[in-house]
């Protein structure tokens, strides 16, 4: 699907408001209801933009697979089932298949460990933990709205409880698979699926929100202008990671920034126009020169992002 200006406008509406209505979008940006009702809903339908939810654990690690010749493929969509996998791809050189999840802090090692090596076709598993996130998919926006647009959309944050748990009766869990699928059901189908009011639903839904799940869009990277991408692994000199990941973080096509226990200190993320574009962020970035080694992926295929299947 081709995207002109007002349909990229939408998309960056949707990543600062998933659940803004279309009437919302349209009086931000100044155009029709009608226009932006048929753009926004066309650009769902093709799942140029999707708008689901993701649970956020205690704890989150990054899983690297070491995959048998030719097994690939098969073992990336064995793990797409997996409801705590945030984020899935196969990447290469070597191949390997790497995912994010979050889950309960207690099956970080040996639950993750005994899930994967399970798999037949799993050559080795490598578990790293995040320790923190400095941006995330569901942070990156792209930079289509102006200052007011963006100030007009946004809602007040969600107030995270200092006990947050995961969604555990009947209702929560089947509320948030419904979200998983379409972020933005409507609050009269919430209703039915908790087998509450309407009033009764949002209190559940802002419970949640308020504890441990998140809606995020997440958009087709070819569609919105960046068909290339790079997943690079860093050591970071002694003493540079802070200044490292403040130069990341000023860079526009970094879309993923999160400090990781193993080998390499900081996961990263990086989109671009072209190859040229990509190369010339993955050399001559101010940030390169504080890193002592790199590790770069090509995503050959992603198949989860943001918990939400694409492939």
């Amino acid at each position: 699907m081709s995207l002109d200006e007002l349909d990229l406008r939408i998309v960056g509406a949707l990543q600062i408001d998933p659940r803004a209505s279309w009437r919302q979008i349209a009086q931000a940006l100044g155009e029709s209801p009608s226009t932006v009702t048929r753009r926004g809903s066309a650009m769902l339908q093709a799942k140029t933009v999707r708008i689901g939810a993701i649970t956020e654990y205690e704890a989150n690690a990054w899983v690297v697979l070491g995959v048998a010749p030719g097994r690939a493929d098969e073992i990336a969509r064995v793990v797409t089932d997996v409801a705590s996998a945030n984020f899935v791809a196969l990447v290469s050189p070597p191949t390997r298949v790497i995912i994010e999840e979050s889950l309960a802090r207690e099956d970080v090692d040996q639950q993750l460990l005994a899930r994967y090596a399970a798999i037949p076709g799993v050559t080795s598993v490598d578990i790293s933990p995040v320790l923190a996130y400095h941006r995330t998919s569901a942070d990156w926006m792209t930079d289509v709205l102006t200052p007011a647009e963006r100030e007009q959309l946004r809602t007040e944050p969600v107030a995270r409880s200092d006990n947050a748990r995961p969604p555990r009766t009947p209702e929560e869990l089947a509320l948030v698979a419904a979200l998983r699928k379409d972020g933005r059901i409507p609050l009269g189908q919430v209703a039915k699926l908790v087998g509450a009011s309407e009033s009764g639903a949002r209190r559940i839904l802002s419970s949640l929100l308020s504890q441990s799940v998140r809606i995020r869009a997440v958009t087709d990277d070819t569609a919105v202008g960046y068909p290339e991408a790079a997943w690079l692994q860093l050591v970071v000199e002694p003493g540079g990671s802070a200044a490292v990941v403040e130069q990341l973080l000023a860079e526009s096509h970094v879309r993923y920034v999160a400090h990781a226990m193993g080998d390499y200190q900081l996961v990263v993320e990086l989109i671009a126009e072209s190859v040229p574009q990509l190369n010339q962020l993955i050399t001559q970035g101010a940030w390169t020169q504080r890193v002592v080694q790199m590790n770069v992926s090509q995503p050959l295929a992603v198949y989860v992002r943001g918990g939400q299947t694409l492939a």
